[in-house]
């Protein structure tokens, strides 16, 4: 492994923030050139979505979030950053952030629930209350400023998790099956769902493992299943066991318990709570497997092994 320092480290948390930054800034700035020209809100996503990258935008969020600032003009680059990133999730139209964002949030309330302690809550200073209510103020009104300036990922999301159209027109969006042709009609195999597929490739991907559990296919994709050479998994962790059989996915494993276990224990809740929402996200997409995503992995597994052995020093 590479020898991670404090500088390293600082160097990859403000690196993370930035590009999050610079991407869905791009995402904004594409959404209001297209709405101008007066692209639909059922057509806008094509132009601006990218469900890769949202796991990427998720730790970013949550390491701009945990920011320390001590002047008041960083304090409004950091509002400014996480309204930024914030819709920068939201454009890219894909329900596994939203999923990513709630799960991590849930991460973070649990374990706030578990650290609770009735006589410090009696206890907390009249400034720390003025302070929440203050924090809980500016997330209410980035949450409405987003809606009142991007709407759009609202409509689409309030459709697709919750089934209820608060626009006037809002079209299926349709899957092909591995093996099926392309085609649009309200009559489509379950197979062409996004569940419906996903459901299919979990079934065909256990077929195969039971006839080579040990190595899997030898890091080759799902693809090698199918006559056409054309496949996804859209799953991480059943990416990897397919690809690299029990043997490679306990090493896997193994590898995201040391990372997990390293920033929970020495308090990195960001990172923590953020690979939190990126597994759930993993559930629904690839993400380490992703040229992004590999190097995000790497970084957090070397960290966590000399970090480690570091701060036991």
């Amino acid at each position: 492994f590479v020898r991670i320092d404090e500088n390293m480290c600082k160097a990859f948390k403000y690196a993370v923030i930035l590009i999050s930054v610079m991407y869905s800034l791009n995402s904004i700035i594409y959404y209001f050139i297209y709405s101008f020209e007066g692209v639909g809100h059922d057509k806008i996503r094509y132009h601006v979505e990218s469900q890769r990258y949202g796991f990427i935008l998720l730790l970013g969020f949550w390491l701009i979030i945990f920011e320390k600032t001590e002047t008041r003009f960083w304090f409004i680059i950091k509002i400014l950053s996480i309204f930024i990133v914030l819709n920068g999730l939201g454009l890219t139209f894909s329900r596994s952030s939203i999923v990513g964002l709630l799960v991590s949030s849930g991460s973070l309330f649990i374990i706030y629930l578990l650290r609770f302690n009735v006589n410090e809550l009696k206890e907390l200073p009249y400034k720390n209350i003025k302070n929440i209510l203050f924090y809980l103020l500016i997330g209410i009104i980035i949450i409405a400023l987003s809606y009142v300036l991007i709407p759009d990922y609202y409509y689409y999301f309030v459709a697709k998790i919750f089934r209820i159209s608060i626009t006037p027109l809002h079209q299926p969006i349709f899957f092909p099956y591995a093996s099926y042709p392309f085609y649009q009609t309200v009559f489509y195999h379950f197979y062409e769902t996004s569940g419906g597929y996903r459901i299919f490739m979990i079934i065909e991907i256990f077929k195969f493992l039971s006839n080579y559990p040990l190595f899997g296919s030898g890091f080759l994709g799902v693809w090698i299943m199918f006559e056409n050479l054309s496949a996804a998994s859209h799953n991480q962790l059943l990416d990897v066991f397919f690809r690299t059989g029990i043997i490679g996915f306990s090493a896997f494993l193994y590898l995201l318990y040391r990372i997990l276990k390293y920033n929970f224990c020495y308090k990195n809740l960001a990172t923590f709570i953020a690979l939190m929402g990126i597994l759930a996200i993993g559930m629904f997409h690839e993400t380490f497997k992703l040229s992004q995503g590999a190097f995000l992995f790497s970084f957090l597994a070397a960290q966590a092994f000399n970090q480690s052995k570091i701060n036991k020093k």
